[in-house]
């Protein structure tokens, strides 16, 4: 523009630059000293409430990007339910007790050369609650300065006495209504950290182990006479069973062999000559299917007589252990079992009752002994002959060796194959039988198992899921899933508050007893039981008689038991916060919170406690490959946040389909960036304009141009498009089967009126807004259809960009409505003048905007465009007009290409419309020409009407331009104003 001739540019103090990470902190003070989430609850009490249930995430360190992306999807649906009317009710928490604090404590023991048999149960469990406590806090700030808004001046953790009474509480009904026993059977077992694992503690590595093939001798005197005839066996001949297996650490556990009553055997005679691994005319069972494999791996070359044994032949046989010669000197019976396939191995299948589930499934049918013999910390126990001692994880080549020594192995190889780890210490596990409490899920008799109730509450509609097979894996997950171990061998925790008879084992099961001990927890905590303090209590529960239960529960009840303690506890008549309107959770869940959850909510209410659950997905690198801290290529939120601000981290967020995987990057941040600027631009551009727009300036809607017709018309179809996207209402409801809260396709339409609005009006407009007289109405429709646009961006945007809506919105008080000093208060109005408070006054009365106690976008209802914005009748040539220009855009470029042209301004267009044509354009012909000399943003447009064929032809223009708004006229002279700019100009002196 020439600098002789000033123009109407847009001015407001909204930067370009969002220097988010400097600005945000200050926002988030306001926000902590109004308390913007009590007054949110304040102004939505009364209306439907939304409960969105935290999942408590871990003490124990810093937050990291998967706690970013959980907390601001929750608080994206929060605030998206509070900005569309409805009240919400979020109790942040925190998961403190278990293994990785008191772990953490035990390394920071060893620092200061202190063992932890040194330390008191009582100073290691006031350290860990220290511990936790410091990261609470730390946390804390870190989810708030994410924007995250909720109950954090008073958020529910597993240490406070309240919510322990409450888990207590739920463990006695538990006992009373018989899902708990205490027995002993095969758990996944942490050597390192000496206790069970929750199998949502547990992940699989592929790690490379030494398998065997090893001969189990058969006890010729069990193979029957026909047998041995049929088999033409010599009187040396030796007979074996071959098994298979990954894990030789078991061997010393065996006490039996399985095989498939519906699979087929046979016995093999080796035709090879003597060799390390066989002797010619050994026989060798395995089953049939397995025999081409066998011989390819094991490098059989001949083998003959081959005889198939019937099932009777197979339960007929004993074996002696392959190790016989050190002292395992008991029989070895081979046993049918349904968990036996051909798949792998030889269909015989070594079993050692203490060391896997089916195995013990298998002893306990055949009651076998379950003999220990591996202890806590992975050694093998005193009664283990030749091993006693030795770990576990360093035994392979140990045992192979003896295998080798007393000629029972045939063939040892390494093997990848995915194996547990602990989730924690990274190290492998273990099955192995101990002593444990479990919570049953299956009951015998006519009576309803836990575990059916919960399948049924999963498959019959008493939950929405999201997505719809989330129903499908957690039900897979409890159909197929064991007895649910709650007991740990650790300090850290909530005891399992349970006396058991030393004569009878039976656990005292006493209303008046369990009472007593719920009040004291309620009044203290749970210390206390680590003393004698619960013998005090109760005279007739001796020591010597009663056996006071030292292990703590399973963390996973303790979390699935929050709905008891956080929601249902807290429930009112007037406001029912329970069962929780949604979980929102990774798809871990499934095997942890959910799960737990789903379970407890069954046992103790007969119902799951969750009306919706929705997950969301795993992140990753630019690679595909998960992120984690050992990998190094994790993003940290907090320094992210430092430098980058918390909208751009909150923009990635639902810039992501969070239902699938989501990758992490510089590309992927670069895109968002972009986005950033997109969104802040926008808003900058419309409130430069609306700067010192009164009531006076704005139009009825029925007085605006077509163009800004059509932005309000794009407006009202994008908010009931966005109203579906999101499906608020529908969330919990079972027989919903679309997709809801699809956040990433809301900002994608947010993101098309953005650049709709650039494109098509703003650009376009610019001239007017420039150019025209201040007070023309020219300029009047646009300022009317910006100051709708900019209310509906600002508060759609607000749940996704808490922090940029609210400068935005801080600087629209401002420079619309001549806020001062007094906006940061409840005072604000008295900066209102009587022209910002008739603005305001015909704002609230159009329901645009609220009148609330503090300034804020976030106070404020979703702006729902009105019905007259779509009462329009140009919405049908609104296409035909976009193609038209289209075609001129196009034709344009290839003159700009050619340098023919340096801008469309030099250029005049002749548009040569058919009769189709002028059908279509309707009562709109006589304004196709302004219309689309705006939209091309030419100089000279004409539309030649009802010609044979439609065309487009391009005039390069030797008028001169107006000096100001560089249009080119053929009525204007070198250097002097066109008429409109002369008139403008004038006006203003």
């Amino acid at each position: 523009m020439s600098t002789s001739y000033s123009v109407s540019l847009p001015k407001t103090h909204f930067p370009m630059k969002g220097d988010l990470g400097l600005r945000e902190p200050f926002i988030l003070e306001w926000w902590q000293n109004i308390g913007l989430y009590a007054r949110i609850r304040d102004l939505r009490k009364g209306r439907p409430l939304k409960v969105l249930a935290d999942g408590p995430p871990y003490a124990n360190g810093p937050i990291h990007l998967g706690h970013a992306l959980n907390k601001i999807l929750k608080d994206t649906v929060n605030r998206l339910n509070v900005m569309h009317g409805f009240d919400i009710d979020f109790v942040p928490g925190w998961d403190c007790h278990g293994l990785p604090i008191e772990a953490q404590m035990e390394k920071e023991y060893l620092k200061k050369g202190i063992s932890k048999r040194e330390v008191s149960l009582q100073t290691l469990r006031a350290d860990c609650q220290a511990f936790a406590e410091r990261w609470i806090q730390e946390q804390s700030l870190a989810m708030q300065r994410l924007g995250v808004i909720g109950q954090f001046d008073a958020p529910y953790n597993t240490m406070k006495a309240h919510f322990e009474a409450c888990v207590v509480q739920a463990l006695f009904e538990l006992l009373q209504k018989e899902f708990i026993y205490q027995g002993t059977r095969p758990v996944l077992w942490s050597c390192t950290e000496q206790t069970a694992l929750a199998e949502a503690e547990v992940e699989y590595k592929d790690v490379t182990s030494l398998a065997l093939y090893v001969r189990f001798p058969i006890q010729k005197n069990t193979l029957g006479c026909e047998l041995l005839h049929s088999c033409s066996a010599a009187e040396n001949s030796s007979f074996s069973v071959l098994i298979w297996t990954t894990t030789p650490w078991s061997l010393p556990g065996n006490r039996a062999i399985c095989y498939h009553p519906e699979l087929s055997y046979e016995a093999l005679q080796i035709e090879d000559e003597d060799s390390l691994m066989w002797k010619k005319g050994e026989w060798v069972i395995v089953a049939q299917d397995r025999v081409p494999f066998i011989q390819k791996t094991l490098g059989i070359k001949n083998y003959s007589n081959v005889f198939a044994l019937t099932e009777e032949n197979l339960r007929r046989i004993r074996c002696f252990h392959p190790l016989r010669a050190l002292g395992y000197t008991f029989d070895v019976p081979l046993l049918p079992a349904s968990h036996v396939t051909c798949d792998i191995g030889t269909g015989l299948v070594h079993t050692a009752p203490a060391h896997g589930p089916e195995d013990f499934a298998v002893g306990l049918k055949y009651q076998l002994e379950v003999p220990e013999t591996i202890l806590p910390d992975g050694t093998f126990s005193c009664c283990v002959p030749a091993f006693a001692g030795i770990n576990m994880w360093k035994s392979e080549e140990v045992i192979k060796d003896a295998l080798e020594k007393e000629g029972t192995l045939a063939f040892s190889h390494p093997y990848l194959h995915s194996y547990p780890h602990s989730w924690r210490s990274k190290t492998p596990l273990c099955y192995r039988a101990t002593p444990q409490w479990f919570i049953r899920l299956d009951k015998k008799g006519h009576e309803e198992s836990l575990r059916n109730k919960a399948l049924r509450s999963i498959e019959e509609g008493q939950v929405s899921w999201h997505p719809k097979s989330s129903a499908h894996r957690l039900a897979n997950m409890v159909r197929n899933r064991p007895d649910w171990c709650i007991s740990r061998q650790r300090a850290w925790g909530i005891p399992l508050m349970f006396f058991v008879n030393k004569k009878t084992g039976a656990c005292l099961n006493d209303p008046l007893v369990f009472k007593k001990l719920y009040e004291r927890v309620l009044k203290e905590g749970v210390n206390f039981w680590f003393t004698d303090a619960p013998f005090h209590m109760f005279p007739d529960i001796s020591a010597q008689d009663w056996i006071k239960v030292e292990d703590i529960m399973d963390v996973w009840l303790e979390s699935g038991l929050t709905y008891r303690a956080v929601l249902k506890e807290c429930s009112t008549e007037l406001q029912p916060l329970w069962p929780a309107w949604a979980y929102f959770e990774g798809s871990d869940q499934h095997r942890g919170w959910f799960q737990s959850s789903l379970l407890t909510g069954i046992a103790l209410e007969e119902r799951p406690p969750f009306r919706s659950v929705l997950t969301h997905g795993f992140l990753l690198d630019s690679s595909g490959e998960k992120q984690s801290k050992s990998k190094g290529n994790g993003i940290d939120p907090v320094e992210f946040v430092k430098e980058h601000g918390a909208d751009l981290l909150r923009l990635w967020v639902a810039h992501e389909d969070y239902e699938k995987d989501i990758r992490v990057g510089d590309e992927v941040f670069a895109r968002v960036k972009d986005m950033y600027k997109k969104y802040r631009n926008t808003l900058r551009f419309m409130l430069g304009v609306l700067q010192g727009i009164g009531v006076e300036n704005i139009l009825p809607i029925h007085q605006l141009d077509f163009l800004s017709r059509r932005v309000l018309y794009t407006l009202f179809r994008a908010h009931q498009e966005l109203l579906e996207t999101l499906s608020l209402e529908k969330v919990a409801q079972a027989d919903f089967q679309g997709r809801c809260l699809n956040i990433q396709y809301f900002l994608k339409s947010v993101m098309q009126v953005c650049t709709d609005l650039s494109v098509f009006y703003l650009d376009v407009k610019k001239d007017v807004l420039y150019c025209d007289a201040l007070d023309s109405f020219s300029r009047n429709q646009v300022r009317t259809t910006l100051l709708y646009c900019f209310i509906f961006l600002c508060k759609h945007l607000a749940p996704i960009l808490p922090f940029t809506t609210e400068e935005a919105w801080t600087i629209f008080g401002k420079e619309v409505f001549g806020l001062g000093s007094f906006i940061s208060t409840r005072e604000w109005k008295k900066d209102l003048q009587s022209n910002t408070g008739t603005l305001l006054n015909w704002l609230k009365e159009e329901e645009v905007l609220q009148e609330c106690a503090y300034w804020s976008v976030h106070l404020q209802d979703i702006f729902s465009p009105p019905a007259c914005f779509a009462d329009w009748d140009g919405a049908g040539c609104v296409e035909h007009i976009l193609s038209i220009r289209g075609q001129v855009t196009e034709a344009l470029e290839s003159y700009r290409k050619n340098k023919e042209i340096k801008g469309s301004l030099d250029a005049g267009v002749q548009i040569y419309l058919t009769q189709k044509d002028e059908g279509i354009a309707g009562k709109y012909k006589e304004c196709y020409e302004k219309i689309l000399l705006e939209l091309c943003l030419t100089s000279d447009l004409k539309i030649f009407w009802d010609q044979d064929s439609p065309a487009i032809k391009i005039d390069v223009l030797s008028w001169h331009k107006c000096p100001r708004c560089w249009k080119k006229y053929k009525d204007v002279q070198e250097g002097h104003l066109c008429t409109r700019c002369k008139e403008v100009v004038e006006s203003c002196g």
